[in-house]
């Protein structure tokens, strides 16, 4: 599976840099931002593979070591952390 995530990694890496110098080289300005837009999508798409892999290692290591509900209480904790700073 981390090979998986590291192929789609520098898959999504690759396209995103073919993509970005080709835009450059072919669009005119105006359409750059349509491009501005594209590497927002695909550094989203990145970093969420990237918080993927971590937390799926941090819940198999807790399952392995039998304190999910740690992991869940620590997870569950940020949330509403984060949600209650937004919010407020």
């Amino acid at each position: 599976m981390k090979d998986d995530i590291q192929e789609l990694q520098a898959s999504l890496q690759l396209d995103y840099k073919n993509s970005f110098l080709k835009n450059q080289l072919d669009m005119p300005q105006k359409q750059q931002y349509v491009n501005t837009k594209d590497q927002q999508i695909v550094n989203k798409k990145i970093r969420y593979v990237n918080g993927f892999g971590k937390i799926k290692k941090a819940l198999n290591t807790a399952l392995d070591l039998g304190c999910e509900k740690e992991l869940i209480n620590i997870i569950t904790y940020f949330i509403n952390q984060k949600v209650f700073i937004y919010e407020n």
